[in-house]
């Protein structure tokens, strides 16, 4: 099914399940407590794909919609959909609620010996 909707899960269905604003504001709260609780320190946190997409449209001053998710190539962080126990990595400077990470991602699974 979400073959045949090129990867949107989103477009056209009910309104009581989130979208992709809305993943974006609960995944920002997360990451703005976790910032304040935790200064100076790493915090690792396990997340799906499409979170991880939807920071990388937010830190890259896209907005956060479906059509827009298909153009995370572009943006030269990714070269794939977000891997199985890939590490992405959002860093931050201050504590400012607005500012946006820089992000790096590492895939695990294409730097092992053949």
């Amino acid at each position: 099914m979400i073959d045949l909707r090129n990867g949107d899960v989103y477009s056209g269905v009910d309104s009581k399940y989130e979208q992709p604003e809305d993943i974006l504001l609960r995944v920002q709260k997360f990451l703005l407590r976790i910032r304040r609780a935790f200064t100076e320190k790493h915090v690792v946190a396990v997340t799906h794909g499409d979170i991880i997409l939807f920071m990388l449209l937010w830190a890259s001053h896209l907005s956060t919609t479906p059509l827009n998710k298909k153009k995370f190539t572009t943006l030269g962080i990714l070269k794939e959909y977000p891997a199985v126990s890939s590490i992405t990595t959002f860093s931050y400077s201050t504590s400012t609620k607005d500012e946006r990470p820089s992000i790096a991602y590492f895939n695990p699974r294409l730097h092992l010996p053949e």
